[in-house]
């Protein structure tokens, strides 16, 4: 019992300071020389932009929060308080894994019940019911993007194309497609000791599943508002609908590539480059503002989450 206890006191610190130096590894790789000149251009009018920026967060990772709540009600009950925790030490421990894999491991490690395997099937459902919103909407980017010279060549790539329809197969299958799901894990040892219920998690409805997707959409539309938001914030004077469209086209395209969290940002930054630089040819502002929406509602949230196996009680 004690070595058990050591080792996951060993776990949580490790999480902790694996989330720090990801984020301490960021920071160092950025070149903050031009940061201070757009800062210095924003006018003061537009301050207001910041507090909503700011505000918009916690909406952020509470339609998470409650999402996450709604899902689980077949396995255990919850308070929102739990909810919120859970779901924010995910993103911590899903910081250093790639496409935040780590995430429903994060969610379960936190929760009481012993339906850890149903608990971690769900947690799976929630963050393929966000990838289905990022396919979605990326989707709609693509189709207002079509006709624009530079970047519609992207969307006519045969292995964009691919990859775009096996991502919309697997998140869908994992979203509405639970029961089936769980009978294949069930067939592998890892899953059979820890008693993984079939029945239980097929006996989930496709309501559910439906309201798990509307969650995701209408947390999609608020984490991508904060990007347009500081678009606008650091200069982009272009149409609504190409900001949307271009936020939405790189959110898709930067999920469709396998790296660790830490480096997303990097990588959402080098489509935002593309997809908004073709309204708006200022790509140190565009990448700032991509960075800052990483550092908001990532690596922010990961770095207070991963001190919560320490502070909270179980409940």
């Amino acid at each position: 019992m004690i070595k058990n206890n050591r080792g996951i006191l060993v776990a949580k610190i490790s999480v902790a300071v694996l989330a720090y130096g990801f984020v301490a590894v960021r920071l160092s790789k950025e070149d903050f020389s031009q940061v201070e000149s757009i800062f210095q251009q924003i006018p003061t009018s537009n301050l207001w932009v910041i507090v909503l920026v700011l505000l918009l967060m916690p909406i952020n990772w509470m339609i998470e929060a409650v999402k996450w709540k709604f899902a689980l009600r077949s396995v255990e009950l919850i308070s929102i308080g739990v909810a919120v925790k859970t779901v924010l030490y995910g993103v911590g421990v899903g910081l250093f894994t790639p496409n935040r894999i780590g995430d429903p491991i994060g969610r379960v490690a936190l929760l009481k019940t012993e339906r850890k395997a149903e608990a971690g099937i769900l947690a799976v459902q929630c963050g393929f019911a966000q990838q289905l919103a990022t396919i979605i909407f990326g989707l709609f980017g693509m189709f207002i993007l079509g006709s624009q010279v530079g970047v519609n060549h992207y969307f006519k790539n045969p292995l964009v194309i691919i990859c775009v329809v096996l991502s919309l197969f697997i998140a869908g299958l994992f979203v509405f497609g639970n029961g089936f799901v769980a009978k294949v894990m069930a067939k592998f040892n890892v899953f059979k000791r820890m008693g993984l219920d079939v029945a239980l998690i097929s006996k989930v409805p496709v309501s559910s599943a439906l309201v798990v997707q509307l969650h995701s959409l209408l947390r999609y539309l608020v984490f991508s508002t904060q990007f347009v938001l500081l678009l606008y914030l650091f200069g982009y004077s272009s149409g609504l609908s190409q900001a949307y469209a271009s936020v939405f086209a790189t959110y898709l395209f930067a999920s469709l590539i396998p790296v660790l969290s830490i480096a997303d940002a990097g990588v959402r930054s080098g489509f935002a480059v593309i997809f908004v630089g073709a309204f708006w040819n200022h790509p140190a502002a565009i990448v700032l503002a991509t960075h800052a929406v990483w550092m908001l509602n990532i690596a922010l949230p990961a770095l207070l989450a991963v001190w919560l196996p320490f502070s909270s009680k179980r409940r």
